[in-house]
């Protein structure tokens, strides 16, 4: 199991790095084939901050600080929220609905509609709103994917931004884990694996995505996010 887990962990770091998308979500979904969804939730929030870490290091010169700045600030309060929520609570389906609605809008929208940007202070309660989903749900890349598809951003400014604001977002999940019991110590050649791997992984990753051309980028880019909605609401549970 823990070889296995390195191998995804090493294929999905890569998907990050050069689509931005889908490695996060692929990494959750086939953790669920080894362990329970909660215990996949909170080894996916350590694997996945190290994998940003990694992206972050080779594309540091790109991050848009003006708005990871406030998306960050953001995130401890929003963790705190959905820590204080989870006590007692599960993800609704509204905050499912809300998230796919922004990803359609930001990828479907009529080019006479305004893309989705806001002033870079408002990202500060965006960073509250990723920091509330953090511990609901693993993968974090759809709620932020939508604000980071702009024509002003290249396609390494689009990662590095996302890397370093997810970052910080799974960081804070793992105290709020272990505030409610999570072992983290029984998966620990697990998770120093998975590590490992990451970081190799966003190395060829970056690699590839500074070779890719940009409208294939995007394009991929928009095609995964497509792929996060339709797969966030056929989880909804009525």
């Amino acid at each position: 199991m823990t070889i296995t887990i390195g191998l995804i962990a090493f294929i999905t770091s890569m998907i990050s790095a050069f689509i931005g998308l889908a490695g996060g979500m692929t990494l959750l979904g086939l953790l669920t084939f080894f362990v329970p969804i909660t215990t996949a939730i909170a080894l996916h929030g350590v694997i996945q901050a190290f994998s940003n870490i990694s992206q972050f290091f080779w594309l540091r010169k790109d991050v848009a600080w003006k708005m990871a700045a406030p998306l960050i600030l953001g995130l401890p309060l929003g963790t705190l929220i959905s820590f204080q929520v989870l006590k007692t609570t599960q993800m609704t389906n509204f905050s499912i609905i809300l998230v796919s609605l922004l990803i359609f809008y930001s990828v479907l929208s009529p080019k006479r509609l305004s893309p989705l940007k806001i002033s870079y202070p408002l990202y500060f309660f965006v960073g509250v709103g990723i920091g509330f989903f953090s511990l609901f749900a693993g993968a974090l890349g759809p709620f932020l994917a939508p604000f980071l598809l702009r024509d002003d951003f290249s396609k390494e400014k689009i990662i590095a931004t996302k890397a370093i604001t997810l970052l910080f977002a799974h960081l804070l999940k793992i105290p709020a884990f272990m505030a409610l019991g999570f072992p983290f110590q029984d998966y620990s050649s697990v998770l120093v694996t998975a590590i490992l791997a990451t970081f190799l992984g966003s190395y060829f990753g970056v690699k590839i995505l500074g070779k890719m051309n940009e409208n294939l980028f995007r394009a991929l880019f928009k095609i995964v996010l497509i792929i996060a909605a339709i797969k966030l609401l056929a989880s909804l549970s009525f």
